[in-house]
């Protein structure tokens, strides 16, 4: 089986386990949604649930889910942006360093910017340097910078402030 037919087939399956997965979401979704939408009211919204008044609601629910959202984001996002500061500018070659560029690359799908398929550059496949990353990811070749023949920056940290 050559490398093309190969690929070939595993877009396929990875799309046909997505539309899968799309489809259950959906089913369950609408399931929920058309067996409890006769339960749901404004007053169920928006007040608080209490047992010696014989209340029940989800407005606590909702502000104290905000309250989680917004305190995991203010501490994540700096512990994020530090990570990705560091694995580009000071993190050495290591296999944990291509396994998370491998990882992010396949996660994110680069749409928009390699071609219609998202990660597929149309002009690399007649070149020899197509969209291999699930045979190759783990061992440093088919990243985005070596398709592009850029080669992966190893500056120490000026070029994080606009100079090299």
């Amino acid at each position: 089986m050559t490398g093309k037919i190969r690929d070939g087939l595993l877009y396929v399956l990875i799309y046909l386990a997505s539309l899968i997965t799309a489809m259950l979401l959906v089913g369950i979704t609408a399931y929920v949604f058309i067996k409890g939408s006769g339960f749901l009211r404004w007053a169920f919204l928006t007040s608080v649930t209490s047992v010696t008044k014989g209340i029940d609601g989800i407005a606590g629910n909702i502000v104290n889910t905000l309250y989680v959202v917004i305190l995991t984001l203010l501490i994540v996002t700096p512990i994020g942006v530090g990570a990705a500061i560091w694995m580009n500018e000071y993190a050495g070659r290591n296999r944990f360093v291509r396994l998370v560029e491998f990882t992010t690359q396949t996660l994110a799908g680069l749409p928009g910017r390699r071609g219609p398929r998202g990660g597929q550059d149309p002009r690399g496949m007649e070149k020899g340097r197509g969209p291999h990353r699930l045979r190759r990811g783990l061992r440093g070749g088919g990243g985005v910078y070596e398709e592009r023949g850029q080669g992966r920056p190893h500056s120490r940290g000026p070029s994080a402030f606009g100079g090299r």
